[in-house]
């Protein structure tokens, strides 16, 4: 991760349907750490699963606010 990130890697998904709430507190603490954006994604790339839909999980606002001003 600290490689990513000092390569310019500004965010990291830390919610979605693979990821566990312990990991993605682990990784949340990761962005917190190395000053990303923690992000949520839906995953849907993948095939679709029943009862899963766009934007089921969501990038809380506060961070969303600071995606939104960390783009060029």
């Amino acid at each position: 991760m600290r490689t990513l990130s000092a390569d310019d890697m500004g965010a990291l998904e830390v919610a979605g349907p693979g990821i566990d709430v312990r990991r993605g507190r682990r990784w949340r603490d990761w962005t917190d750490h190395l000053g990303l954006i923690p992000i949520a994604g839906t995953d849907f790339q993948a095939a679709d699963r029943p009862g899963r839909w766009l934007g089921a999980i969501t990038t809380p606002g506060p961070d969303l606010e600071r995606l939104r001003h960390a783009r060029p």
